[in-house]
């Protein structure tokens, strides 16, 4: 070869080629990964937002099953301290009922 840069050969053209194609596919794979970025912070949020959301709401379930079990027992001892020869056969009819479902199920 010669002295002479300014003409391009084959091989240099199809190197430019070569290094034009990655520096445009590194500027694609960088925005895919910016957008990927900002998709997966965006759905961090949401993820985070609609936990809290049904945190809060389990609470407040939870809540509401404390006060209706506490109420419920506190009729259930109002009742027991009413009536309680009433309430001590009803527990032995149930007890007899379970121990005769139980006894069936081992024939």
């Amino acid at each position: 070869m010669n002295a002479d840069t300014s003409k391009a050969t084959p091989e240099t053209a199809s190197r430019e080629a070569i290094a034009e194609a990655l520096a445009a596919a590194e500027k694609v794979l960088a925005e895919a990964a910016r957008r990927a970025e900002q998709r997966l912070r965006e759905s961090e949020k949401l993820i985070r937002e609609n936990l809290e959301r049904l945190m809060s709401r389990a609470g407040r379930y939870g809540e509401t099953a404390k006060t209706s079990m506490d109420e419920a027992q506190r009729v259930l001892v109002e009742q027991v301290n009413a009536q309680p020869v009433t309430a001590t056969f009803i527990a032995l009819g149930v007890g007899f009922v379970i121990g005769a479902v139980f006894a069936s199920g081992r024939r």
